[in-house]
């Protein structure tokens, strides 16, 4: 089959690193797992082998959608959706949210940004994502406080849950072979944003300093919520960076911006 670039297709080639990512998952009889981009169905194998209640395959390209009916379909268990996952609804397969489903995928490096923060506003339905990444974007979602590659992703995971790094795997291990080396996180959404009185306030606040991480927060702030509200802010230091704030010390940010109206 030829890959298609527009799909950003580049499928790992090694069983024994598809045995350990499918592993990572530790799935009970009564998850609902969710695969994101199956593709020709290299990792497919080794989740479909595991307990589960129910496994979804999200597949955008017709093509290996028919690989897998051929494969899969008479799997009771196995749900194939010839979809794009970005415009997958939880709601509509799922119900109301409840920490019901694992999440597992080889994701397109182009797009995984767009699918993180998917994953993330549906955080309420899922107790685990095991993800294949760039390593480089492995590095910024799992980063620390203050380091150069803390930002709006690995404050949102860190708010939601806790992420960690399992292992890294070498470009020459996919198919085509791409232009950097790949890893695999693991994300349990263990925490709630339930303290929060406004999420929205709070994620326009992270977004809106990270824009000019280099600067003061205090210059950031006037311009997000205004110079007289900046100044009646007491829970930071208004000399700091976005990046020596820890998201914990969003939160309280977040909810004193929120008292101002309140």
């Amino acid at each position: 089959m030829k890959l298609l670039k527009k799909y950003g297709q580049n499928f790992l080639q090694d069983p024994g690193y598809a045995r350990q990512i499918a592993a990572a998952l530790a799935s009970v009889p009564h998850d609902n797992i969710i695969e994101i981009g199956p593709g020709s169905g290299v990792l497919t194998t080794y989740i479909a082998r595991g307990l589960y209640e129910k496994l979804q395959l999200i597949e955008i390209d017709a093509r290996c959608v028919e690989m897998l009916k051929r494969d899969y379909g008479s799997n009771k268990n196995i749900e194939i959706i010839n979809s794009d996952f970005l415009r997958y609804d939880f709601q509509f397969y799922w119900g109301e949210p409840k920490k019901q489903i694992k999440v597992i995928g080889n994701i397109p490096y182009y797009i995984t940004s767009q699918i993180l923060f998917k994953l993330l506003d549906n955080y309420r339905y899922i107790s685990r994502i095991v993800l294949m990444v760039q390593k480089e974007v492995a590095n910024r979602l799992t980063a620390e406080c203050g380091s150069k590659d803390y930002g709006i992703t690995s404050i949102f995971l860190a708010t939601m849950g806790e992420a960690q790094v399992l292992f890294d795997i070498g470009k020459e291990n996919f198919k085509p072979v791409p232009k950097v080396d790949s890893s695999v996180i693991m994300v349990e959404f263990n925490r709630t944003t339930d303290e929060i009185l406004d999420y929205h306030i709070f994620v326009n606040l992270v977004r809106g300093t990270f824009q000019t991480r280099r600067k003061k927060i205090k210059n950031s702030l006037d311009r997000i919520i205004g110079a007289s509200n900046t100044a009646r802010i007491r829970s930071i230091d208004l000399n700091c960076r976005p990046e020596n704030l820890s998201p914990d010390e969003f939160k309280v940010l977040a909810n004193e911006v929120y008292s101002f109206s309140n």
